[in-house]
């Protein structure tokens, strides 16, 4: 393996270089390739013309000339890096976690390594081990405020509040244009319910980022400005794509039963072999009680990583990643569509019944909760979205857009659907019916 470079080989691999940290990739490249010709095996070379593929967003080719570095030199971090960074990008997720603990035992000191080590174990939710790794990533880079801002959402994970506001604001100290850290610093102020404090953070990350959908919902949910009539689908699939492998155990600890209380109210309705829709199914909760009657069972959501949980229960027939409101490719009309927990995500409900009505076969179930408003509270309003990030409804309102999407009430109930901050959530469970084509 020849890596001595002639002088003026030398110079041309230094021009590369800085062509490629100037932007200027083609021309970066074209003097890599150049230089190939004459040194095919230099593994420095290999890796650099790998990382202008990178650069340029051609993952296939990047694969290739790293996998080829790496051949070259097993034991070279640099390339075994990279390779890591695109097996990431390209969702060979389990693949990438080994060549990061390759990495790591190799090279023990090589930070980047512990903190992408540490957003793998954080997705595969083992929050105590991907905090050791950004701890060591934040102990070995303390400049550089990414694992920090890493460090502080898994320090949020672990209920350790206090600390993770401590360690935003450091990689904010470091870094104070740094929009992730500030969302994520009202993210934190907004679920301890210091909305002032949210307030501050999230006026200053939309004045850099008008049009961002996560941080513009969340500062609706203060009433600092006119409510939306739904969540935006950016803001639920990013939510529930960032909680999905803890999601059903916060939920246990809200006492939270929807689920298994719609069930049940709707199970009279229920018979054999009828084609049934989970709408806003998540991680697939309370599916398994529809099993025995569906002949086939389907789940909708719009969060990649909730379906993929879902998926690995093995009860759906089907899923279906999508917003609800989209254009339904499902081949068959349903005869019971049941929703735990997803209504609370739209203001605005007739859209949702519409396509509901359009997805229904003539006198096919809907079964539904919502989060309800109290006669005594908030006068006048069909709707309003809560701090939680939720809409709640009037039941009145509910039943009117039931009337003008071609739906009638078969069945309602008050309960509480689990507990906010200690504080129970009022909900209605409503059993609905498509009306029959008229003759």
């Amino acid at each position: 393996m020849n890596n001595v470079f002639s002088s003026r080989d030398h110079e041309r691999l230094q021009e590369a270089f800085n062509a490629q940290r100037n932007g200027m990739t083609d021309n970066a490249r074209h003097i890599y390739e150049e230089l190939l010709k004459k040194y095919p095996d230099s593994i420095r070379l290999v890796n650099a013309l790998a990382t202008v593929y990178l650069d340029q967003g051609r993952l296939k080719e990047a694969l290739i000339w790293f996998e080829k570095a790496v051949r070259l030199e097993p034991s070279y971090v640099p390339a075994l890096y990279n390779l890591a960074r695109v097996k990431q990008i390209l969702q060979e997720t389990s693949e990438a976690k080994r060549i990061y603990e390759r990495i790591t035992s190799l090279q023990p000191d090589f930070g980047p390594a512990w903190n992408n080590l540490g957003l793998i174990l954080r997705d595969e939710g083992k929050v105590t081990q991907a905090f050791q790794a950004m701890q060591k990533a934040s102990e070995l880079m303390p400049g550089y405020p990414e694992a920090l801002n890493n460090l502080g959402v898994l320090l949020d994970a672990l209920g350790r509040i206090d600390e993770a506001e401590a360690t935003f604001k450091k990689a904010i100290g470091l870094q104070a244009e740094y929009v992730s850290a500030h969302f994520n610093l009202a993210c934190l102020y907004h679920r301890a319910e210091k909305f002032d404090d949210a307030e501050k953070e999230l006026k200053w990350v939309l004045s850099r980022k008008p049009d961002d959908p996560a941080a513009l919902y969340l500062f609706q949910t203060l009433g600092k400005m006119p409510s939306p009539d739904r969540a935006p689908a950016e803001y639920v699939s990013t939510t529930f794509d960032d909680c999905a492998v803890n999601f059903e155990k916060q939920l246990a600890a809200l006492a939270y039963q929807t689920p298994e209380m719609l069930f049940s109210f709707v199970r009279p309705h229920l018979r054999n072999d009828m084609a049934i829709m989970d709408l806003g199914c998540g991680t697939g909760l309370g599916a398994e009680y529809y099993r025995e009657f569906a002949s086939i069972l389907c789940g909708m959501d719009c969060s990649a990583k909730m379906l993929k949980l879902a998926e690995r229960k093995g009860v759906y027939d089907r899923l279906f990643q999508q917003d609800i409101l989209a254009e339904w490719t499902t081949d068959y009309l349903f005869d019971c569509i049941y929703s735990s927990d997803c209504l609370v995500y739209f203001g605005d409900l007739k859209p949702v019944f519409s396509v509901v009505s359009k997805n229904l076969s003539p006198n096919g179930i809907f079964a539904f909760s919502v989060e309800i408003l109290k006669k005594d509270k908030e006068e006048g309003e069909d709707f309003i979205l809560r701090a939680s990030g939720r809409f709640a409804h009037r039941p009145d309102y509910v039943h009117s857009c039931l009337r003008d999407t071609g739906l009638s009430m078969v069945n309602q109930k008050e309960c509480e659907l689990r507990k906010e901050a200690g504080r129970p959530v009022d909900g209605l469970l409503v059993i609905a019916k498509r009306n029959p084509e008229p003759d």
